[in-house]
């Protein structure tokens, strides 16, 4: 008699657990989607905002700090732009490792040292197993110049510490966490075209 009970505590412990398992994963995905589409509402605010964007090249300037602009208490220093997949994402200005949208993690565009950091969360990063070599990224500051990089180099790493996101030869860096995969990061390098 002891099992029977036992056996239908375990039965119903388990279709508990099954249970909340389906609704935490129906309310991840919802708030993924929403996250996307509030990054799409603000690239596009920013779009609207910002003059329009002319090609520049870096030159030395004595000042490298990059210009901000607010979104609903959220600042932000540029657009970075993946062509080939469609990507036209708003760069937060402070980095926060608990967003998914991308964030300015360290340097500046204006210098060749600008990081930038963010997660594959859908609507992010999502496409980040198909980036390849000499793709296409531009990034785009708040007034309105626009700097053209070409993917050179693509590395799968288990952090993304300062020695391992260092590149001498990079002029922009970004670095994604896999969401699904707890020690996964891509680290894309990228040079002026």
């Amino acid at each position: 008699m002891k099992i029977k009970g036992f056996r239908a505590v375990c039965i119903v412990a388990g279709c508990v657990l099954i249970a909340a398992s389906l609704v935490f994963l129906v309310l991840w995905q919802s708030s993924m989607s929403a996250a996307s589409k509030h990054s799409k509402q603000d690239a596009h605010t920013i779009r609207a905002l910002i003059p329009e964007p002319q090609d520049i090249a870096l030159e030395e300037r004595y000042d490298n700090t990059m210009a901000s602009l607010p979104i609903d208490g959220v600042d932000y220093v540029g657009l970075i732009e993946f062509p080939a997949h469609s990507s036209d994402l708003p760069v937060r200005a402070e980095w926060n490792e608990r967003l998914p949208a991308p964030c300015r993690f360290d340097g500046s565009i204006y210098d060749g040292s600008l990081i930038i950091g963010a997660t594959s969360q859908k609507g992010q990063y999502d496409f980040f197993r198909n980036i390849s070599a000499h793709d296409a990224v531009f990034f785009t500051d708040m007034t309105g110049g626009r700097f053209s990089f070409e993917v050179s180099d693509i590395l799968y790493r288990n952090n993304a510490s300062e020695n391992t996101l260092a590149s001498e030869n990079a002029d922009l860096t970004i670095f994604i966490k896999n969401l699904y995969a707890p020690n996964e990061y891509i680290i894309v390098h990228c040079v002026l075209k």
